[in-house]
């Protein structure tokens, strides 16, 4: 069972802020809506929600409310242009829409990283340790915390002239050894600490500073990348339309969809993105 950190948590005081609307239309809500989220307990002061649900409610309804849509690109196999596709992505809608995007690379790979900041700028950062590893490495050693999110966070990064509301939060090597190692991670004062919650817990202040989050995730269904499927909205599978490459997509709609009910989230299947003909 996931456990909840108190900014997870919303009572109607916090909904009507969110939705910038009075109590007592909450409550309305609540009456007429029979899709309203259920309160996950009824305290002496009233009904407690996850602010997830809420959130995935209001945006359902249409509210005019500035919350960031989180998109996870995730697929089983390399070399199916993951990486191309998530930042031909940013690129695009920053260039053609002009919205706002923050790029999380979580591939030890780093690619989508190189793609936008080059490889000298990456370097620097990582010599540093303002990557997310330094993130998750805090976790493994929590007497010794290095990870600062706004010296981390790299601002306008893209190098074409068009697409300059691009953010990144930059990879690194080093997680390909912290990946291993998370299992192991200190579950901290009455079990508070998750290690699928550390990306999470380490981003969120600033997620709904964008219009959208696309989350570069590695080759696989571990840890870095349950990180990244829990803060997600949905997800997009990319992938060549070969035998190879398409295989193991029942896989992932099955295993993205018990961890999302594990955590008592929804994270949709936003579609399969074929980025080129088969041989």
């Amino acid at each position: 069972m996931v456990r909840r950190h108190d900014a997870d948590l919303v009572g109607i005081n916090e909904i009507a802020e969110m939705a910038r609307v009075s109590r007592q239309a909450v409550a309305n809500w609540r009456s007429r809506e029979t899709d309203f989220p259920k309160p996950i307990s009824e305290l002496a002061s009233g009904p407690v929600f996850l602010r997830s649900h809420i959130r995935a409610w209001l945006r359902t309804k249409g509210r005019k409310i500035p919350m960031a849509q989180i998109i996870s690109v995730i697929n089983f196999k390399g070399g199916v242009g993951k990486t191309t596709t998530t930042v031909a992505l940013a690129e695009t809608i920053s260039a053609e829409i002009k919205k706002k995007i923050l790029v999380v690379d979580l591939d030890p790979q780093t690619n989508a990283t190189l793609m936008l900041i080059g490889e000298n700028r990456w370097f620097e950062l990582n010599s540093k340790g303002y990557t997310l590893a330094t993130l998750f490495k805090d976790a493994l050693n929590p007497d010794n915390k290095r990870f600062d999110l706004a010296t981390t966070l790299q601002k306008r990064v893209s190098d074409v002239d068009a697409a300059r509301t691009i953010d990144l939060l930059p990879s690194s090597l080093d997680l390909i050894d912290v990946q291993d190692r998370l299992a192991t991670v200190p579950s901290g004062k009455y079990y508070a600490v998750n290690p699928v919650e550390l990306l999470l817990r380490g981003v969120r202040s600033i997620l709904d500073d964008y219009d959208l989050v696309l989350i570069d995730c590695p080759p696989n269904l571990g840890i870095i990348t349950l990180n990244g499927l829990r803060i997600s909205h949905g997800f997009i599978i990319p992938t060549i339309p070969d035998h190879l490459s398409t295989y193991g997509i029942p896989q992932i709609l099955t295993r993205v969809g018990e961890f999302g009910r594990a955590v008592d989230e929804v994270i949709e299947p936003f579609g399969i993105v074929v980025n080129k003909p088969s041989a």
